[in-house]
């Protein structure tokens, strides 16, 4: 209750960008990611972009199926127009959006399945996007996805003991962002040979490195 007069904020409400029933075999949404863009034409002098995942089921049998959505408002988050972006990709997660300086809008994302990837998709105008592709070109994609320790809770003293062993399930998705002259930075997590740095799973004597690549061209190569 003290937010207002400490910070000068107001509450105004919530907004329902999407909504589902979820269940064993979906839907869930999960992963929202958010970011506010500049721009002079927009009512209120800026769009709010919100990227998330739904998780549709599992209509391929033992492949899980997921979608990608990025919802606009550009009346300060009233109201909200959607794209999905991922097209022909089936498995995906974890989307991440950036913003270049002159306000174009790219959405980056992990693709799961037997060809896994770092994916990107620019966003060309109101219901429209680039085909999603790899940011990775040929190179393969290792990525380090660290398990989560659970408490063993058999009794007291697994409880106990168990406690120090805790572990936060991490995954391989990206993060980026944009330099003042435009260039993308996006890092993620991967295994990779611990001499050369090149891609190497961890099973085979690679290890956990943080990896950056970057795009000049905004984000075509």
């Amino acid at each position: 209750p003290d937010e207002p007069g400490r910070h000068g904020l107001t509450f105004l409400g919530f907004t329902t960008i999407a909504a589902g029933n979820n269940a064993v075999f979906g839907t869930l949404h999960d992963k929202p990611h958010a970011i506010v863009v500049v721009n002079p034409a927009s009512p209120v002098g800026y769009d709010v972009y919100v990227s998330y995942t739904l998780f549709n089921g599992n209509p391929g049998g033992a492949k899980f199926q997921s979608q990608l959505f990025v919802a606009r408002s550009t009346d300060g988050g009233i109201t909200f127009t959607t794209d999905k972006i991922n097209q022909s990709t089936n498995q995906n997660s974890g989307t991440w959006l950036v913003a270049s300086p002159s306000g174009d809008v790219s959405a980056f994302w992990r693709g799961f399945g037997t060809a896994p990837a770092i994916f990107v998709s620019k966003r060309l105008g109101p219901g429209s996007w680039t085909k999603p592709q790899s940011i990775l070109d040929s190179a393969p994609f290792v990525p380090f996805d660290q398990g989560n320790i659970k408490v063993d809770s058999t009794s007291a003293g697994a409880v106990n003991a168990s406690e120090l062993n805790i572990s936060p399930r991490s995954n391989g998705f990206p993060s980026a962002a944009a330099a003042a002259d435009g260039t993308l930075l996006v890092v993620f997590q991967e295994c990779a040979n611990p001499t050369t740095g090149a891609p190497l799973s961890c099973a085979s004597g690679g290890s956990p490195r943080i990896m950056l690549t970057r795009s000049t061209d905004g984000g075509t190569t």
